[in-house]
């Protein structure tokens, strides 16, 4: 291999170093909802509903407060509304009503 070639070979090491280094930032930005609007979006919830279930004593939506504004982590709320869906789904179930509108 000819010190041309080596020279190519090292620089399109590099610039692959480089976009992997870029892909993985932006995949990083793309999993991280920044405020309450991009959350409430995200939920089909009102800014204020997200705010109240962040106080939830039990289970609080997952989020991190960073120089005054939040951050959350995607993958974390996509869990945790998960849990809430199941958890609403086992207190209907106990409170819904049987055949006909009857009282289960």
């Amino acid at each position: 291999m000819s010190d041309l070639e080596r020279a190519i070979l090292e620089a399109v090491n590099a610039v692959r170093a480089d976009l992997a280094e870029v892909k993985a930032k932006l995949e990083y930005r793309e999993a991280v909802f920044v405020g309450w609007k991009q959350v409430a979006d995200y939920l089909s919830l009102s800014e204020h509903r997200c705010r109240m279930l962040s106080l939830d004593p039990d289970d609080p939506l997952p989020y991190t407060s960073v120089g005054g504004h939040i951050e959350v982590v995607r993958s974390e709320l996509d869990a945790w509304n998960m849990r809430r869906h199941k958890r609403g789904k086992r207190r209907k179930g106990k409170m819904g009503r049987g055949p006909k509108g009857e009282a289960s």
